[in-house]
């Protein structure tokens, strides 16, 4: 809970759960609320979900952002997205993620945005689908996950934003 002069108001929480009713599972959420944004998330995942070490994940996720609110142009954007996420041990130390998902983005104002922003709406329309493929690869020697004395911790991450029946957006991100 907090206040300042620009957010106004904020309200944030969040909470996750190991081991959630001895399962060895993961369950978590998120809420994030000021004057000009709003977001909801929740999360799934079972870090054993074959007896190989296979993971799987589940996230839901709802944004919404007032740019006129936050001094930035007269546009509301809306953000309502899911996922789902493997993990496969390579080996001791090595592992490859995977993962697929959709958002469904849509932008609303009054007319009186950014060129950019116009510009934008113009080339690409006000409503989009975005199905996101993500691809990467981790290298982890820690001796700890928390405080760590000694190893190392590698990850590259390739995501790509890929064509569908619709109105799309198409992009690549690369992480290291």
């Amino acid at each position: 809970l907090g206040y300042s002069q620009f957010d106004g108001l904020i309200i944030s929480t969040s909470i996750s759960q190991n081991n959630v009713f001895g399962t060895g599972n993961r369950v978590s959420f998120a809420f994030n609320n000021s004057s000009f944004s709003r977001t909801f998330s929740l999360g799934y995942f079972n870090p054993y979900f074959t007896d190989d070490g296979i993971s799987r994940g589940y996230n839901v996720n709802y944004s919404e952002t007032n740019g006129r609110e936050a001094n930035l142009t007269a546009f509301d954007s809306r953000i309502i997205g899911t996922s789902v996420n493997f993990g496969f041990p390579i080996s001791e130390f090595n592992a490859i993620s995977t993962s697929i998902g959709y958002e469904n983005n849509k932008l609303s104002g009054d007319g009186f945005f950014a060129n950019q922003v116009l510009d934008f709406i113009q080339r690409e329309g006000n409503e989009f689908d975005i199905l996101r493929v993500s691809l990467g690869y981790s290298y982890d020697t820690r001796n700890s996950a928390i405080f760590p004395t000694r190893g190392m911790f590698y990850t590259i991450v390739g995501e790509a934003a890929i064509p569908n029946p619709g109105k799309s957006l198409e992009f690549y991100k690369l992480s290291y």
